[in-house]
This record gives structure tokens, sequence and C-alpha cells, in this order.
């Protein structure tokens, strides 16, 4: 059984679908990425997951806290960080296809994401910036690649130490999604092996750099 944990309004609940805090009803990833990544990572860890996914939002959405959907990404960090006493490790960001699909330009995007991320950084009592992993994502359906959209999560990518891409969906076909645009459970694995490597590559380089440090005089 998978005993990996999602955080949802001050509780701990087991991770399954549908996750608490998402609109999503189909092949979740994140109940695939816990149950694979604590098996990669460390099988006597478990892997909290807090899910904030709202269907259909595009960077401005989030930025400009339409419906208050930013206000709860943020109470659910400061109440993660009042109740264990520690920063959040990771933010994995799939965000793009509605940006693709209503033509926000790229110095739009790369301006509202840029300050999601700020207010997240001022608004955590730690102050740190945690690693942020995020998809190139641009379409769903039929449509093209929007390459403005692309562009900019490189660029903001590029100007971000603490933040890397980890893989390109716009490649992922109709056999990856169950309606053509969300990903199915051969989408969802797709994306979760993917995310897992680059967690677990990142983890070796952090011990690394720390075994280093350590052995410094």
């Amino acid at each position: 059984n998978n005993d990996n944990l999602m955080f949802f309004e001050n509780e701990c609940f087991l991770i399954e679908d549908k996750v608490l805090g998402s609109t999503g009803s189909y092949s979740s990833l994140w109940n695939i990425f816990a149950a694979n990544a604590s098996k990669m990572i460390d099988v006597n860890k478990k892997i909290l997951i807090i899910p904030k996914a709202i269907g259909g939002t595009s960077v401005s959405d989030w930025s400009n806290n339409k419906q208050n959907i930013f206000t709860f990404l943020i109470n659910e960090i400061e109440n993660y960080e009042n109740n264990f006493e520690k920063p959040i490790d990771y933010i994995i960001l799939i965000i793009g296809e509605t940006d693709g699909n209503i033509k926000t330009t790229e110095a739009d995007y790369i301006n509202n994401i840029g300050d999601i991320f700020e207010k997240i950084y001022l608004k955590s009592k730690y102050k740190n910036k945690p690693k942020i992993l995020m998809t190139l994502t641009s379409r769903c359906y039929d449509n093209n690649s929007n390459y403005e959209i692309l562009n900019a999560q490189r660029k903001f990518s590029d100007l971000n130490e603490n933040i890397e891409i980890f893989t390109f969906t716009d490649n992922l076909g109709s056999e990856f999604r169950w309606d053509n645009c969300h990903y199915n459970e051969m989408g969802a694995k797709y994306i979760t092996d993917s995310l897992i490597k680059k967690v677990f590559n990142w983890m070796i380089y952090i011990n690394d750099k720390n075994i280093l440090k350590d052995t410094t005089y």
C-alpha cells in the first residue's frame, strides 16, 4: 500500500486519486510520483505532496490571484511551514497550455511567473528559494506548440539558478492523453519518471557538494 501523504488544509491524508487541492479527476501525476520517488530515493521516508492544480488557469490568473487561487497556495505553504517547522524542498510547475491557447506574450509570461515566485519566497518564513522543476509545456488538444511560451519557460529557467526544466510535454501525442489533452496513466508515468530522475540527480549533486564542503580544509 502507498503510505505517502498529501497535505491539505492543515491535515495529512494518504495520497490517492483524486488528490485534494486539485480540480483534476483522472491519472493524477502526484500519487504516481510519490509512490515511485520513495522507492527510488529512500524507501524509509514518506513523500509529502502539497497539491495545488486548477485546470484551465494561466500564469496571469495565479499572479493576479484570480478567485483567490494564489491565496490558497500561499496558505497551504504557510500551514506546512508552521506544522513541520521546515521549508518546502521542491516546487513542481506544469503550466503553459492555457497561456499557449490565449497567446500570452513571452514577456508577460516571464513577468507573471517571476511575480508568482517572488511572492512565494517573500511569504515563506524561511525566505528560502526551493528547487523549482518545471516542464516545457505550451499546447493542448490539436493546437500547435506556442514558441513564445516555450521560449519564456527556457529563459525563466536560464535566469534563475534554482530552476530547471525536467521534460518537454508538447511532444506527447494522443496515446499519452485520455482526451487528447489531459495525461492518461502512460502520460503521467512518462512525466513522473522524468521528474524523479531530475530530483534524484539533484539530490546526488547536493550530497556531492556537501561532501566536498565537509572535506575542504
